[in-house]
């Protein structure tokens, strides 16, 4: 959704898009949201379960979305979410 809106801002050459309020405040529930998942993560006592249940669907919609996204919408909490090691 982040990445569609920049795209679209920048082909009709709005650059000053990603200042918008709804594209900050959009990017501020998403990189809470992968702090949230980090901190689930860290402390999970059931490595088994995360690495076989809860980190592969996650992989799709969180790290496709990084690396075919606009390098101004990624988040660096993207890639300290699958630096842990549970």
């Amino acid at each position: 959704m982040i990445n569609n809106a920049v795209a679209a801002a920048q082909q009709s050459g709005q650059a000053y898009i990603m200042q918008s309020s709804g594209i900050r405040a959009m990017r501020s529930v998403k990189k809470e949201t992968l702090k949230l998942l980090e901190t689930f993560i860290e402390k999970s006592e059931d490595n088994e379960l995360v690495l076989t249940k809860f980190v592969p669907p996650l992989l799709d919609p969180v790290l496709v979305d990084y690396f075919q996204g606009n390098p101004d919408a990624r988040d660096s909490e993207v890639l300290s979410l699958f630096t842990l090691s549970p």
